[in-house]
């Protein structure tokens, strides 16, 4: 399973990791195990910067989103900031934006 080489490369608390696409190409169960070991490794001290398509997926988990489109920054939204000041949600701003 794909979560068990993630688990192993998170033994090191870096500032800053990066995850290209975790979720694609795993099933249900595993993803909710990645999941769950990247909500456990989150805090104030770290970054973790993750490049999905699965947006529904991730929204309730995520702060800030970082849009690239053309391969250029598009846009950085705090999320909770948005839905208390527009009600927009991540897929509507994703369908926005992109």
């Amino acid at each position: 399973m794909r979560s068990s080489g993630l688990r192993q490369r998170w033994q090191e608390k870096a500032k800053l990791t990066l995850l290209d696409e975790p979720l694609n190409g795993v099933d249900f169960k595993a993803r909710e195990q990645i999941v769950e070991m990247i909500l456990r490794q989150a805090d104030e001290s770290r970054t973790i910067v993750m490049s999905t398509h699965l947006i529904e997926e991730i929204e309730s988990y995520v702060e800030e989103a970082i849009f690239i489109k053309g391969g250029k920054l598009a846009d950085v939204v705090n999320l909770e900031r948005e839905r208390m000041t527009t009600g927009r949600s991540l897929t509507e701003l994703y369908m926005q934006l992109m």
